[in-house]
């Protein structure tokens, strides 16, 4: 109902919102300015709130990690302190770092995204300007290409192969207007779980020929992918080889890290050749699934202990790595005294389910 009455959206979000949070606006948004630029005092409970965040990121004061409920409540601290300011002006919702405004007129919308930027400024965040725009209303609810596509995905049945590519095609003509990708990943988890054997072959071949060009889609496979590897009629090696080559030559961390888990869960090795290429990349998650394989796990390991210990930079970026290894018992505890690995390992925490 936010949008009754008006004529106007304002569409913003912030520039890489939890990498570019700064530990020393919290005591900023806590106490206000004035007070915490003259009060550094380390004991005072809102700079201890600033060390601790500050500890988990290496004494860094630029960013905090993404997906802890902890960084959630940081950035909340700031932005909620930014909203007190905006609310009083202007009518608006906020999900996390995106903000939608609903406004009489396209002053009161280029208004609305000054006052938010200098609001941010004042906290050291800055807008994204790619995704920061202002749209007349109406607007529809939903993308028109959505609309297109459930007219033509069936909700109650199974889809038959050639109703699969017919979907797919679709999805394909409409991603000329949409060329993100979205279009493509909405059609194919909506018929992901609506094929049968005939069906899921259709589909995992023209999906898995479309991943080359869109890794995103590469998740979306695991259903159609596992029926057929329980029905015996698995036989895609050699396509997961060459996008895995692709992956590791473009450097996409996310695609390689599902092929390996598929090579992995479906009972398929990874080349030599594949291996030493990994290995030689250096990323560190898929390195970590390279180590499940059994041939490949001396060579996972080697890389570990030439890791320079001294260099608590370099072992951050491997410490999942680091860790799983540890907790099979296959390498020491890096960190010397640390007790963050033993306490783990003690309960039996993997970061690895396959």
């Amino acid at each position: 109902m936010a949008a009754f009455g008006k004529k106007f959206l304002a569409c913003a979000d912030i520039s890489n919102c939890f990498p570019s949070l700064y530990s020393h606006a919290i005591p900023w948004a806590l106490v206000g300015f004035d007070r915490a630029k003259n009060n550094r005092n380390s004991t005072e409970w809102f700079n201890r709130i600033d060390f601790c965040v500050r500890s988990c990121n290496r004494n860094e004061t630029s960013g905090v990690s993404i997906g802890p409920g902890t960084s959630n409540i940081v950035c909340e601290i700031i932005l909620g302190k930014v909203d007190k300011k905006l609310r009083k002006k202007f009518t608006y919702v906020r999900f996390i770092d995106d903000y939608t405004a609903y406004c009489e007129t396209h002053k009161e919308a280029e208004d609305f995204i000054r006052e938010l930027s200098i609001a941010l400024t004042q906290y050291r965040l800055q807008l994204n300007i790619k995704k920061t725009e202002i749209k007349k209303l109406p607007q529809a609810i939903n993308e028109q290409w959505v609309g297109r596509l459930r007219e033509i995905i069936p909700s109650d049945k199974v889809i038959s192969p050639s109703k699969v590519s017919d979907i797919m095609d679709t999805a394909v003509r409409l991603l000329q207007d949409n060329p993100d990708g979205s279009i493509l990943k909405y059609a194919a988890t909506a018929i992901s779980n609506k094929l049968d054997d005939g069906s899921a072959i259709e589909f995992s071949r023209y999906v898995i020929r479309l991943c080359f060009h869109y890794p995103v889609l590469i998740p979306v496979l695991k259903a159609p992918l596992s029926r057929l590897y329980h029905n015996q009629k698995w036989d895609f090696k050699k396509d997961f080889y060459f996008l895995l080559k692709e992956s590791i030559h473009y450097g996409r961390s996310d695609s390689a890290c599902w092929l390996l888990y598929y090579l992995k869960i479906f009972h398929d090795e990874v080349s030599e050749k594949l291996a030493l290429k990994i290995i030689e990349w250096g990323d560190s998650l898929a390195l970590t699934l390279l180590a499940e394989f059994t041939a490949h796990q001396s060579k996972v390991i080697d890389f570990a202990k030439k890791l320079n210990k001294d260099d608590l930079y370099e072992l951050d970026n491997y410490w999942m790595l680091l860790y799983q290894l540890y907790l099979k018992r296959k390498i020491g505890n890096v960190y010397d005294d640390d007790k963050t690995f033993p306490i783990l390992r003690k309960h039996n925490v993997s970061f690895l389910e396959i």
